[in-house]
């Protein structure tokens, strides 16, 4: 298995292979109750977009030396990758940037709700990570300087509970430009970073960024 996947990253990779993991893909999306809802929103052909999701986080993996160190690499380790890809392509559909498992509850025959993480384990194996330096980077050469404004509002809103006076602007072209700024993130970056990745980056964006534009917030004082 290991080998498999250093050559799928390497993008040396046979038609067998490549209809091997589109099994496999299939097969997870099954006995993860989310073949449904892939068909829904993305169509019967869903596996193709998720092993193009496979293709590029076994190449991150491999590019960060986390294939390179795991010493043997099972069946069930691959199918936990596609879990992961299957959870950021539908992310990806609804054009959230942070992971919100709580979209994928559901409820089981007895009517109690089951819990993404209930359902497949709390554990996350740090190689299934984005670099937090990479989501920063690959952000920075999407959103151009003359919308650093309306990042920077809506992440000291989200995160630190504060709003910056932003003259320039009316509410409502604010909001208009927010959601375009949204749409051109999820379109344009290749993967879709966690909770905590986007986080990561929220809290350096504005400490290197916001932080240094001198906003005046809404109270009247200008914090740093």
């Amino acid at each position: 298995m290991k080998k498999l996947l250093t050559n799928l990253a390497k993008g040396k990779i046979d038609k067998n292979t490549e209809n091997f993991l589109l099994s496999e893909i299939e097969k997870v999306a099954v006995s993860s109750e989310f073949e449904n809802i892939l068909k829904k929103k993305i169509g019967d052909d869903y596996a193709e977009e998720i092993f193009a999701e496979l293709k590029f986080k076994i190449y991150i993996m491999f590019r960060k030396g986390n294939l390179e160190n795991k010493e043997f690499l099972t069946k069930s380790y691959l199918r936990k990758i596609i879990r992961s890809c299957i959870v950021d392509v539908l992310e990806k559909e609804n054009k959230i940037s942070t992971l919100n498992l709580e979209s994928f509850n559901y409820e089981n025959e007895e009517g109690r709700i089951v819990s993404f993480e209930e359902k497949f384990g709390k554990d996350i194996d740090v190689s299934l990570s984005i670099d937090a330096e990479d989501v920063f980077k690959d952000i920075l050469k999407i959103i151009p300087e003359r919308d650093y404004d309306v990042l920077c509002y809506y992440l000291y809103k989200e995160y630190m509970s504060k709003e910056i006076v932003l003259d320039n602007m009316t509410k409502n072209n604010l909001y208009k430009r927010w959601e375009r700024l949204k749409r051109k993130i999820a379109n344009k970056l290749n993967y879709v970073p966690s909770h905590e990745e986007f986080k990561e980056f929220a809290h350096r964006f504005m400490s290197d960024i916001c932080d240094k534009r001198g906003y005046l917030f809404k109270e009247g004082k200008n914090e740093k």
